[in-house]
């Protein structure tokens, strides 16, 4: 895995540096400073949001801050729900934890191609790493009574699985915000994006690229059957942003 990891950083950086070579052939446009970009994640494992606050160096490269808070399943996960119990909910059989990770980095962003007018095309790549937060929320599940009246609202517990006969379904996401776990980490990142701006800065970017999330221990988000440590993942952002040259 680490490896692979490392030749693909290698060839990535390579092939973009190849084709800024042979695209970014337009004199330097005008040095804007400031950029901020919100967007939208969906990943391998899960989606979220992203915000990216950068300032440039020279007219072709930036550098920025970057966070990111996306949700992570777990690939064994399968939903379910008791066809004996009218209105059931929906829930996952033996899931421990929700898991979301919490990201903040640092970065570099070139332009590998720019069209100067004002409704131009810029390509881009970035890389960039930083601290990657995991945090781990308990499930809890709605489960038939035992006077087979009324209903209780439990935890999963893995040493004594409740009888899936009796699971109504899951409990409101409320339950087991007051018993987060965090998990500290790192993370890597390399993206590749197209974006197009307007008369006002403002600008529209799609991006692509991979994460990779490592941490000291598994993050527990299933039962019987192995959890993972390292995380990669692969992942489309739509962003919306603005650029200015206010301090």
């Amino acid at each position: 895995m680490k490896k692979v990891i490392v030749l693909g950083v290698f060839l990535n950086l390579l092939f973009c540096d190849m084709i800024a070579q042979q695209l970014y052939k337009e004199d330097p446009p005008v040095l804007i400073k400031n950029e901020g970009e919100f967007g939208f994640i969906l990943h391998t494992q899960g989606w979220g949001f992203n915000y990216r606050r950068g300032k440039s160096i020279t007219v072709n490269t930036k550098r920025f801050w970057d966070f990111d808070f996306v949700t992570e399943f777990h690939p064994k996960e399968v939903t379910t729900t008791n066809p004996a119990i009218p209105d059931a909910k929906s829930y996952i059989y033996g899931k421990l934890n929700n898991a979301f990770f919490l990201r903040a980095g640092y970065g570099r962003e070139k332009i590998m191609y720019d069209r100067e007018e004002k409704r131009g095309l810029q390509i881009r790549y970035n890389y960039g790493g930083g601290l990657s937060m995991g945090i781990t929320k308990p499930i809890y599940i709605e489960v038939v009574s035992q006077d087979n009246i009324g209903s209780n609202i439990e935890k999963f517990d893995p040493a004594n699985p409740q009888d899936p006969n009796y699971i109504i379904g899951r409990a409101s996401f409320t339950y087991g915000l007051d018993e987060l776990q965090f998990h500290p980490g790192l993370y890597y990142k390399m993206g590749l994006s197209f974006q197009q701006c307007n008369e006002n800065n403002n600008f529209y970017v799609l991006e692509t690229g991979f994460v990779f999330d490592v941490f000291p221990k598994e993050i527990p988000i299933m039962m019987q059957t192995p959890n993972n440590k390292f995380f990669l993942s692969f992942y489309i952002n739509l962003m919306i942003g603005k650029r200015w040259n206010r301090e």
